[in-house]
């Protein structure tokens, strides 16, 4: 029996074809199977999840912006309406200057001559006696010869030496002064009332002013004025507000060896016990 023969299978490189074996005449070749790529891991459906990750971080992020922004629009929102409220309570506030008929605080020249604006009065030196108080720059003063002692702090139903407080003036002190016609005034009440407290009565002298035989009264239809060292303010009524606001400013208060930041006065002793 004749043996079968064998056909070698031709090299894919050489003939660009695919290689075959044939077992013999009239058979047909087997075709080796070519195994395919290897496709993605998780193929279609992990490139579908992917996506949808994609598309659900993307819709997470718009809403993360837009909850920023209605965030900040809040914000600003509030911002606006406080400062309209504040803008609109500023506009309400009574003046309380303003509606006790307070003119603007006013500088006073020194005394003339200016080397006795702090001079003491005293038999041996250059001032030896009391000035009339029409020598003064202003009614009531704001500086000039005085005492040699300051007034003490406190509230006066009588007027007080007006010497002493000028020199209390000098030490930084201010005087809210009255006019006697108005004892009794609920308003006046309140003043006599706070300044007599510990707390407020620091540098504080709260007296009528009525000097008729040196010639001092308050001005033609000021019923308040409120005096420091060269400033003054005069009312046409009297009013715990108002006086507050300038005792603020022109009261020189001492804490710890310090004046008070607030203190906007010229005092030469200004913070010096009174």
């Amino acid at each position: 029996m004749a043996k079968k023969k064998k056909r070698r299978p031709t090299p894919a490189g050489r003939s660009g074809g695919v290689a075959t074996t044939t077992t013999g005449r009239g058979e047909t070749p087997v075709v080796p199977t070519i195994k395919p790529e290897p496709s993605s891991p998780g193929g279609p459906n992990r490139l579908a999840r992917k996506e949808e990750a994609r598309k659900q971080r993307e819709a997470i992020r718009r809403r993360m912006a837009r909850r920023r922004f209605l965030q900040r629009a809040g914000i600003v929102a509030l911002a606006v309406a406080v400062v309209a409220g504040v803008g609109a309570y500023v506009a309400l506030k009574p003046n309380a200057a303003k509606n006790a008929g307070c003119g603007s605080v006013q500088t006073i020249d020194p005394y003339d001559p200016a080397s006795q604006d702090r001079a003491h009065i005293n038999a041996q030196g250059e001032v030896k006696t009391p000035p009339a108080i029409a020598m003064y720059r202003s009614q009531p003063p704001t500086s000039g010869p005085h005492d040699l002692n300051p007034l003490d702090a406190g509230t006066y139903a009588a007027p007080p030496d007006l010497y002493r407080t000028i020199h209390s003036l000098e030490h930084g002190a201010v005087i809210i002064w009255f006019d006697p016609n108005a004892a009794g005034n609920a308003e006046l009440r309140k003043i006599q009332n706070f300044y007599n407290q510990t707390a407020n009565k620091d540098h504080m002298i709260v007296a009528p002013y009525s000097y008729p035989e040196k010639g001092g009264a308050l001005p033609a239809g000021k019923k308040m004025v409120l005096v420091a060292w060269h400033h003054m303010e005069r009312c046409t009524n009297i009013n715990l507000a108002a006086a507050r606001d300038f005792v603020k400013s022109y009261r020189a208060t001492v804490e710890n060896g310090v004046i008070d930041p607030e203190y906007r006065g010229d005092a030469p002793e200004a913070g010096s016990a009174i």
